[in-house]
């Protein structure tokens, strides 16, 4: 008894040391059990920042509001370091999915840093065509008769 002692800080991954420091971090033996208390909090994450993009314009994909206010399908996640995360593909109408070039960090885990993730779709192409086939016509109120081939 009575040889002194003395306590350090340890590092935890992905937590960072947070006040107040133990007032008894050092001292002298006791037969009296001590508790010497360190604090730590988990560290922010960065941002994990998802786009979705036309391959061909590398622009943004755009959908409409019920307001008529157009907004991008892109969004924001954020937690702590250390942590999982995940993304993925979406549906996007009148777009399709151009999984040849994937996203190399679609998932992984969250880092100090902001880290962006891009999704290409390619524009689908429309191929329209009307087929009407006509029963009666009437040009100015008078009928017309069709003939028959």
């Amino acid at each position: 008894m009575g040889k002194t002692y003395e306590t350090q800080r340890k590092v935890i991954p992905n937590y960072q040391r947070t006040d107040p420091e133990p007032e008894n971090q050092k001292g002298k033996m006791t037969k009296e059990t001590k508790e010497i208390i360190y604090y730590y909090e988990k560290i922010p994450s960065g941002r994990v920042i998802v786009k979705y993009m036309d391959i061909e314009t590398k622009e943004e994909i755009l959908y409409r509001e019920e307001n008529g206010e157009n907004k991008k399908y892109s969004y924001e996640k954020s937690g702590y370091v250390g942590e999982k995360y995940k993304t993925k593909e979406k549906v996007i109408p009148y777009y399709e999915y151009t999984n040849n070039v994937e996203p190399n960090k679609k998932e992984g885990k969250y880092t100090q840093n902001d880290e962006t993730i891009i999704y290409y779709y390619r524009k689908l192409t429309f191929n329209m065509s009307v087929h009407k086939e006509i029963q009666n016509i009437s040009v100015d109120g008078s009928p017309i008769t069709i003939g028959k081939d």
